[in-house]
């Protein structure tokens, strides 16, 4: 038991590094293009923290994994895109 509250403790602090480090690239990237693509990847990869950590997404069947991991990336790459579009236009 203490292992797993451990491990929520790491998690949670992973997240808040995270979420700092994306607080930092909005305040402190200059080009405002390259923030926003930091910002989203940085998203995904918290949803990645979050699938594994909280979630248990390795001990779920292995096609469940594959599902949500790569729903996590479909729809990063969907919204980069239409922000892209949106930004071009």
């Amino acid at each position: 038991m203490t292992g797993k509250i451990a491990g929520a403790r790491n998690a949670w602090l992973l997240l808040l590094a995270i979420s700092a480090v994306s607080f930092l690239a909005a305040e402190l990237v200059g080009e405002r293009h390259v923030a926003i693509g930091a910002i989203m990847l940085i998203a995904a990869a918290k949803i990645a923290v979050i699938l594994s950590r909280f979630m248990e997404v390795e001990r779920a069947p292995k096609a469940i994994g594959r599902y949500l991991y790569g729903w996590t990336i479909g729809v990063a790459v969907i919204v980069f895109a239409m922000w892209w579009v949106a930004a071009l236009g």
